[in-house]
């Protein structure tokens, strides 16, 4: 894979990830705890995704 092939899926994945967190807020309207808590999932989600892609660049 080359790196812009690497790069164009995490931007998806990510553009995925925020479209699916907004649909979800939208329909739960949770409460700050669970906003959190969707915070956290996503950010870590972010990072693994990342980490994946640069060990397969390497």
């Amino acid at each position: 894979m080359s790196t812009n092939q690497i790069l164009a899926s995490i931007s998806m994945s990510l553009l995925g990830l925020c479209i699916l967190m907004a649909v979800l807020v939208f329909l739960l309207k949770p409460t700050p705890k669970v906003l959190k808590m969707m915070a956290g999932t996503a950010l870590v989600s972010i990072l693994a995704v990342t980490v994946i892609s640069v060990i397969l660049v390497l």
